[in-house]
């Protein structure tokens, strides 16, 4: 498997979209949810596809 064959993944590919939407839907929170629930699942989203990534690498 090449390096960076996890982007080939579907696993990959959707989590990718749900940092997304993610994204999007964050905007709409209120001011005051911003920097505490916001930052949260901000992380939560991207650990997803880090640990997809290190996962994938682990194997090489």
């Amino acid at each position: 498997m090449e390096i960076f064959g996890y982007r080939k993944l579907v696993a990959y590919q959707k989590a990718k979209e749900v940092v997304k939407r993610t994204y999007k839907l964050l905007k709409k929170f209120p001011a005051e949810e911003r920097f505490a629930m916001c930052d949260q699942l901000r992380r939560a989203s991207l650990s997803i596809t880090s640990n997809i990534a290190e996962g994938v690498n682990r194997f090489l």
